[in-house]
């Protein structure tokens, strides 16, 4: 099976390199890179020819567009692969992510989704993030057990086309829209490897945590008012009144306690 990784990249010098070497050394043989630049300025065009002369895989195009869904959308459309992975210019893949991926697929050959785990960079270290497949979790992303960065899940190319377009005007939350009706349709498997890196950084988009939580917010909302999610409405509202009557019980315990060492 082909692999297709598409990176849309926007001023990455500092990190395209490492994006692009991870998947060079990637030892599956069918297997294309596409980074899809939006007219970096900061001297990635000149990185990414130097990169294509060394590295057969990867192809590279550059122009203004939409943002980073648009440069999404414009790279499923070029690629050619059966399996689809996203990796984002500042992070990268593990040694041998890819052959775990295609070894997870034809283990599981009615899988649709592959989601392994990710390790997480920041100036204090690295923490390994042991990603979750169920939908509960997803819902629930402040428990942050989701697939966190698209660099750890991978998923067959009928189901970009099930779920459809990333939304152009979606520059934060685009991998959360599509995971949404993803974990909802397809049948999804997990593996315990590690497949990718997720890098943050002061430059992170996902760092203006107020936004971050504002467009999660509403991404849930949205897929929880489809018709098609009833099912998924219907456990989220138990869940939350599950938690409402714990919250509720220890209220009153810690009531109970003030109450009792009044007398």
């Amino acid at each position: 099976m082909k692999v297709s990784i598409i990176t849309p990249s926007l001023n990455s010098r500092l990190w395209i390199r490492e994006c692009v070497e991870s998947v060079a050394r990637q030892s599956v043989k069918d297997c294309e890179h596409l980074v899809i630049d939006g007219g970096s300025s900061d001297g990635t065009i000149n990185e990414l020819e130097e990169l294509a002369r060394e590295h057969p895989r990867l192809r590279w195009h550059s122009s203004v567009d939409r943002g980073q869904s648009d440069a999404m959308n414009l790279g499923f459309l070029a690629s050619t692969g059966l399996i689809i992975g996203f990796l984002n210019s500042d992070d990268y893949l593990a040694d041998n992510a890819l052959t775990s991926v295609l070894e997870a697929f034809e283990s599981n050959p009615k899988a649709d989704i592959v989601v392994g785990n990710l390790i997480i960079i920041n100036n204090e270290g690295a923490t390994l993030l042991r990603s979750s497949i169920r939908m509960i979790d997803l819902l629930l992303y402040q428990s942050y057990k989701w697939p966190l960065n698209p660099s750890c899940y991978f998923y067959r190319r009928q189901v970009q086309h099930a779920v459809g377009s990333f939304p152009v005007d979606e520059h934060f939350v685009m991998d959360y829209w599509f995971l949404l009706h993803a974990f909802r349709d397809f049948r999804r498997v997990k593996i315990d490897k590690l497949l990718g890196y997720f890098r943050t950084h002061d430059h992170n988009k996902s760092r203006i945590e107020n936004t971050i939580r504002s467009r999660l917010e509403s991404r849930r909302r949205e897929f929880l008012v489809e018709r098609e999610s009833l099912a998924w409405r219907l456990l989220w509202q138990f869940w939350n009144a599950v938690l409402a009557s714990k919250l509720m019980m220890l209220r009153l315990l810690r009531y109970s306690k003030r109450s009792l060492t009044k007398i």
